[in-house]
């Protein structure tokens, strides 16, 4: 066999790296494949195979003008004695050669008056998309046909307003791309007040221009738009300004991931969740990840309809849509209760007394464990004896007095709120008062943990009887040697006994019996006795709980037991994340009264003390429920960041000319799903003025060389160190990325990629290094580096200009 290295190149349509059907075979390339020593050993033109010897190579593509690689170029690869290793390479179009990208310019001098501005394609599918370099000061959502940037509240800008300066275009960096073959084109800008009243209305023309990255080019963006209603154009205006086409990563396009509002609807008497990504086109794909109560359910549309039963329901809805840029993810949190319809029938009893005296009466309750139904609008009970009682809002207890013995179909119909669908049904159960003979019933509850060494065990005995008038009831509890062991009442009321246990000794067992002597209101002295049995035992709950905190905040519930597990969780923190957490608790607890058993969970939890209250049910035992109880105090002290954001700029002055440097170094850390964000960005600006005014804006112009490194010291996922059965997702387990890009005659160089299971530790170093040069010669440095030990919200920014062999302060 031979040892080969084959190499195959593919038209990347997408330009997401990975090969899909239709994306056809490319020709016309040259592979140069170089040893370890970096020499030559050979060539492959357009596809082909070559014979090596055993060992590393580099597999290096000559790029051909107009063309940009999408896999890694060049790749090292390694190959065994006998092996083929099959290289795919990917590339597709450059950027240049077919985008039309305009820089959205906004100038204000309104202080604390703009909350949004919306902009409105004249035709939609001339827009690609438009993408926000403002995060987090800024969001960017997509709302039908509207693109909708809103400012966001902050220490420094407490009423979440726009900036207003009156001498320069606003620094702000959102991107509109065109379809170049519908250019040009317009969008409607409009700028709205806190009352969300339009304050102003223009229309902007988006006209495709080359050389948008010289820096002596002007572009006379302002004549190119008109007001169409409000105030004048001294006071704010908008305008779009042909700059060079970016790759754009996750924060920059949130505008390409967002959903329409939810709806339940009624189906069939099925409660239906549905949802609409905003933007769907046909030249998009989506993927939605539904997390409902823990069970995942996975749908591939721009839509998605799904079912949701009685009870609460803890949903993280996560949408991934994928275009030409790539694929991005947003997500929301949804916490939804879906009415029960159930209710329960009391005992009948026949009434010995006027006004109702030969009538039976009994008590009807409706029954909801999920606490939903506030979700109720209307009901109406429906008792079988051609009687009925409407009401609007939670059905409540009710009383009804039957007159005659005999079965009886009682209804309960409700209807829900639009909120939660508007579905109408109706619930049914048989209701007999017939029966006036002795019935006895009764059932045991006691609380016992394998901690609980020695008795007296109180131990509660509830009394169900099919009781008719006055009955007289005797208890035997089972342990004679009791002075208490024998009770005689007239009362139903729930006895208690204390049983003498010794945690040391086996379990032990009791019978207990109640035997009852009605009178059934039909004048005889007496009538048989009646006895009713109940052997168990007593016996412990075995129950164990641990609370582990890992670094980031994520805190692992786990019980051990052969029972069902409620959970309870009390806290000084009320956060939204504790909310969360505590509808999520609930969830599980609805998930055990289905399942019988749930063992533990997880969620993120703030800084805080919290309580965690625990109870196993073992109901194995036939009218027995016995319960242990556990209380847990844990503290939630994060040492894990969830971000760290850094974005800034520096002015530069040289050859009397004014430049600019943004940069912004950024690491993430998604409180809800696996993974940690890393950015670094550099861009490059220079002064300009608006023709005929005296407002002036920085416009982006081409590098000689432009460059962004990153340095980071993240944490990546390990086992907790009190358990190593349980895997913290982030800060545990050291690991070092390190990685940059360097871009000639560009505007931007940008890093970007999500790591893995990883995260940061306060004490962590984290470094970005960005650069710039300058077509006349001279450079710029600037670094930005967290202070290790911090709490991820202090940096250093350092500077060497151009001459300085250190950097300094800037």
């Amino acid at each position: 066999m031979a040892t080969r290295i084959c190499v195959q190149k593919f038209n990347d349509l997408n330009g997401n790296g990975v090969r899909e059907p239709g994306e056809p075979t490319l020709t016309g390339f040259t592979f140069t494949i170089k040893n370890n020593a970096g020499q030559v050993v050979g060539q492959i033109k357009s596809e082909g195979c070559i014979d090596v010897q055993p060992g590393t190579y580099t597999v290096e593509e000559q790029i051909q003008a107009g063309w940009t690689p999408t896999t890694p170029n060049p790749r090292k690869v390694t190959v065994a004695l006998n092996q083929t290793v099959n290289v795919l390479v990917g590339n597709r179009k450059a950027a240049d050669q077919n985008c039309c990208q305009f820089g959205l310019m906004l100038f204000n001098t309104l202080v604390n008056t703009v909350k949004k501005v919306v902009i409105v394609p004249a035709t939609p599918a001339a827009i690609i998309d438009v993408y926000n370099d403002e995060a987090p000061d800024f969001t960017l959502t997509h709302s039908a046909n509207q693109y909708i940037i809103t400012s966001v509240a902050s220490a420094a800008n407490p009423g979440g307003f726009f900036p207003a300066n009156a001498s320069q275009v606003l620094e702000l960096d959102f991107a509109i791309r065109v379809v170049p073959s519908m250019a040009p084109t317009s969008v409607t800008v409009r700028w709205l007040n806190a009352s969300g009243q339009v304050i102003k209305e223009e229309l902007v023309k988006l006209e495709c221009e080359k050389n948008v990255g010289d820096e002596n080019t002007d572009y006379d963006w302002y004549s190119k738009r008109s007001r169409v209603t409000g105030l004048a154009d001294n006071v704010m205006f908008s305008g779009a300004e042909p700059e060079e086409c970016d790759s754009f990563d996750d924060d920059e396009r949130m505008g390409a991931c967002g959903f329409d509002p939810y709806q339940i609807v009624c189906v069939g008497g099925q409660r239906i969740l549905k949802r609409t990504a905003s933007n769907s086109n046909s030249s998009s794909s989506y993927t939605w990840s539904i997390d409902d109560n823990g069970v995942l359910t996975a749908y591939s549309a721009a839509a998605f309809s799904h079912t949701l039963t009685p009870g609460l329901h803890a949903i993280t809805m996560k949408l991934t849509v994928t275009d030409a840029s790539g694929p991005v993810d947003c997500q929301e949190d949804l916490i939804v209760c879906i009415p029960n319809p159930g209710f329960t029938i009391g005992t009948p009893q026949l009434q010995c007394s006027p006004p109702n005296q030969g009538k039976y009466k009994v008590e009807f309750t409706p029954s909801d464990p999920s606490s939903c139904n506030t979700g109720i609008a209307t009901y109406q009970w429906v008792f079988g004896d051609s009687t009925t009682q409407s009401g609007t809002g939670i059905p409540g207890p009710i009383v009804h007095y039957y007159a005659g013995p005999g079965p009886y179909t009682v209804q309960l119909k409700l209807v829900d709120k639009p909120a939660v669908g508007g579905c109408a049904y109706t619930v049914q159960h048989v209701v007999a008062t017939f029966d006036t003979t002795c019935n006895p019933r009764f059932r045991i509850e006691y609380e016992l943990c394998p901690t609980t060494m020695k008795g007296p065990i109180p131990v509660k005995f509830f009394n169900d009887s099919q009781a008719f008038c006055n009955p007289t009831f005797e208890w035997d509890f089972g342990e004679p040697s009791s002075s208490s062991n024998l009770v005689s009442t007239s009362s139903t009321a729930m006895q208690t006994h204390g049983y003498t246990y010794d945690g040391t000794l086996p379990p032990q067992n009791f019978t207990v019996k109640l035997t009852m002597k009605d009178d059934p209101c039909k004048g005889t002295a007496t009538s048989p006795k009646v006895t009713f049995s109940v052997p168990f035992t007593l016996k412990p709950v075995p129950l164990t709980v641990k609370v582990l905190v890992c670094p980031d905040g994520e805190t692992h519930f786990v019980a051990n037991t052969t029972g069902k597990v409620i959970w309870d969780l009390s806290a000084s923190n009320l956060s939204a994340a504790w909310v969360w957490c505590k509808a999520k608790m609930l969830a599980v607890n609805a998930v055990n009264a289905a399942l019988g058993q749930h063992n533990g969970f997880k969620c993120h939890l703030p800084n805080g003390t919290y309580l965690v209250n625990v109870t196993a049910e073992d109901t194995s035992q036939p009218n027995v429920k016995a319960t242990c109880k556990l209380t847990r105090e844990f503290v939630v002290a994060r040492t894990c960041c969830e971000k760290f954001w850094e974005k800034d700029h520096k002015n530069i002055t040289q050859n009397s000319k004014d430049y600019r440097m943004k940069f912004k170094h950024a690491v993430t850390n998604p409180i809800l799903w696996i993974g940690t964000h890393i950015v670094g960005k550099t861009k490059f600006k220079v002064k300009k003025t608006v023709k005929n005014t005296s407002w002036t804006y920085f416009k982006r112009i081409k590098a000689d060389t432009i460059s962004v490194n990153v340095s980071d010291n993240l944490r990546m996922a390990g086992p907790h160190p009190a358990d190593p059965s349980v895997t913290c997702k982030t800060c545990i387990a050291p690991v070092l990325l390190s990685n940059g890009t360097q871009e000639s005659d560009k505007s931007k160089a940008k890093y970007s990629t999500s790591v893995s299971t990883r995260g940061v530790d306060k004490a962590d170093d984290l470094t970005s290094l960005h650069y710039v040069k300058h077509k006349a010669g001279w450079e710029w440095w600037i670094k930005v580096q967290k202070l290790a030990g911090n709490d991820c919200t202090q940096s250093t920014i350092t500077c060497q200009p151009p001459g300085a062999s250190q950097f300094g302060p800037c």
